[in-house]
């Protein structure tokens, strides 16, 4: 019978299941056609859903969890040529049987590779990677195939364990990142528990091509138990220096669980962190200049926004939220010009009245104030928020800060044609103060009024007291 037709038999044995005439069949063979049809491989085939290309049968076997065939090939060669024959990549991702078997989770398969595989050989057959980067680690570690994660570990020496577990695959993961992405706490733990104690921030600080950790890979994706049981991992001493990595866009983990909303994660991340190391973490800034605050307010995370400024103690407050980003914000300018109300609220509420005033008199690189930035953008219900905030001492003040071009927020809303933000400002400012705010000009020596009438909208002067002199009815 001609190699072929044997290799095509044993096959459908493995389809079938059929442990015996498989054994039969195969001892039959020499020695060396034994070995010869084990190491040939079909071009393409179709099992049962299951595609098979370039494979050998102990692929095949492997793949399908035959456990008593895979068994069987490996008690019919010589222990000599067990590494040759399982260090053979196939199939589309270019795995070995080992890969095949983690893959699908069919832990006793691996387990009887494992098993049957010399000492010596052990690493360099589980160090073997895939077209895709990944080793039988990654392929187990991914799906969250727990068991069969624990028994490749159990199966390496200590020393070699965070040699393994340091291969990143193409995208720059570890084993540990491709868990922590897709939440698998239990396989996260399972890694972090077998590797001493001396490699254990060294493997939790790898970066993939993103730069990303683990702990950036679990936080963006709002895997909170996972990062929780990273940071639990990991001596106090430890944790600010692993959560201050910033990857390429300089974000922090907490950046990360910030920007999506990640209110637990941040929680959590805060918890974990020394009080004395707090402010420093949490006034780091990305590559746009953005702490975590900037990152949940700019988009109206409120509940991670509160999370953030009730972690820090109130002498340092003021001090986070004057932090700018590259364009002049801070986290107050970010949330009014979006119009995130209740963030705006929640910032303004967590400061002491001493120091609010001074923030919102903050200018960005425009010399826009955040109620300049809300007016511009029509945000009326900010606006008032901010304004409802101020003592009415001091709005006049708020209200005359010009910008680069000179306008104040009033222009600002007027140029943009906002009328409810406009009335709801000159309502605001205290009748001693309305004439001098609407008389203010701009680089181009124009005022409020002049905008508001060159809009199309009708000024009307009534005789009296100053709010009376200049009352602007904003509409047709």
């Amino acid at each position: 019978m001609s190699f072929g037709k044997v290799w095509k038999k044993l096959k459908d044995y493995i389809t079938d299941c059929d442990v015996n005439e498989f054994k039969e069949t195969l001892t039959s063979l020499s020695a060396e056609d034994r070995l010869t049809v084990l190491r040939k491989k079909d071009h393409w085939d179709e099992v049962f859903g299951l595609i098979f290309e370039d494979c050998t049968v102990v692929h095949r076997a492997a793949e399908r969890g035959n456990t008593e065939i895979v068994k069987c090939i490996l008690d019919s060669i010589p222990v000599t040529n067990f590494y040759e024959l399982l260090n053979d990549v196939g199939g589309s991702f270019g795995n070995t049987a080992v890969h095949s078997a983690a893959e699908c989770g069919h832990i006793e398969t691996v387990k009887c590779i494992l098993d049957s595989v010399p000492a010596t050989d052990l690493y360099k057959l589980l160090s073997i990677q895939n077209e895709d980067g990944n080793t039988a680690v990654h392929s187990a570690a991914e799906r969250g195939h727990i068991e069969t994660v624990k028994c490749i570990l159990d199966s390496l020496p200590a020393t070699d364990l965070y040699k393994l577990l340091s291969i990143q695959n193409e995208d720059g993961d570890t084993a540990v990142h491709s868990a922590a992405e897709q939440g698998y706490t239990d396989t996260v733990k399972c890694i972090l528990d077998s590797v001493p104690a001396a490699d254990l921030c060294k493997l939790l600080s790898n970066e993939n091509m993103c730069d990303n950790t683990a702990v950036h890979s679990a936080a963006e994706w709002g895997n909170t138990e996972t990062v929780k049981c990273i940071l639990d991992s990991v001596p106090t001493a430890d944790l600010y220096k692993l959560l201050s990595i910033q990857n390429e866009d300089g974000d922090t983990p907490v950046h990360s669980a910030a920007k999506r909303g990640h209110k637990e994660i941040v929680n959590c991340i805060l918890d974990s962190v020394p009080a004395a190391d707090l402010y420093k973490l949490l006034s780091i800034q990305n590559e746009d200049g953005k702490t975590a605050v900037h990152n949940a307010a700019e988009r109206g995370y409120t509940d991670a926004v509160k999370c953030i400024l009730d972690s820090v103690p109130a002498a340092d407050l003021y001090k986070l939220l004057s932090i700018q980003n590259e364009d002049g914000k801070t986290a107050v300018h970010s949330a009014a010009e979006w119009g995130c109300t209740e963030t705006v609220k929640c910032i303004l509420d967590s400061l002491p009245a001493a120091d609010l005033c001074k923030l919102l008199s903050n200018e960005n690189m425009c010399d826009n104030t955040a109620v300049h930035s809300a007016a511009e953008w029509g945000n009326t219900e900010t606006v008032k928020c901010i304004l409802d905030s101020v003592p009415a001492a001091d709005l006049y003040k708020l209200f005359s800060i010009q910008n680069e071009d000179g306008e104040t927020a009033v222009h600002s809303a007027a140029l943009a044609a906002h009328p409810e933000t406009i009335q709801c400002m000159i309502d605001c400012v205290p009748t001693t103060s309305l004439t001098d705010l609407l008389t203010l000009q701009n680089n181009d020596g124009e005022t409020a009024i002049h905008i508001i009438t060159l809009n199309g909208h009708s000024e009307e002067l009534i005789g009296g007291d100053c709010r009376s002199l200049v009352y602007v009815k904003v509409g047709d």
